[in-house]
């Protein structure tokens, strides 16, 4: 989480910070909140992310996530498969048709 904004000294140097912390620390919130006592001082503020900010930069952060889902996905797969293969061998053929019912309902 980066900010950057320009100082009132009128000196045309601006400041950048940075906030860092674990996934849900609460950065998002403590960024939106120094942003907006900054501008209400006056300051000018650019609040952005790494690697957001932009459309590809957007996309980029959204992979981890988006892989995580289908890892999510294919556990969840895998565990309906085990389901039916200890009905098989444990249960028979009854038990077989009973779990592949549940498993595409």
């Amino acid at each position: 989480m980066s900010h950057s904004g320009s100082s009132d000294d009128g000196d045309g140097t601006g400041r950048f910070i940075t906030l860092e912390g674990v996934s849900g620390a609460g950065k998002t919130t403590q960024a939106h909140r120094l942003a907006e006592e900054l501008r209400r001082q006056g300051r000018r503020v650019v609040v952005t992310r790494d690697p957001g900010g932009t459309r590809a930069g957007e996309a980029i952060r959204r992979l981890p996530l988006e892989a995580a889902r289908q890892v999510t996905k294919l556990a969840l797969r895998w565990r309906k498969l085990t389901v039916l293969w200890v009905a098989l061998l444990f249960y028979g053929l009854p038990a077989l048709c009973i779990a592949v019912g549940r498993l595409f309902e």
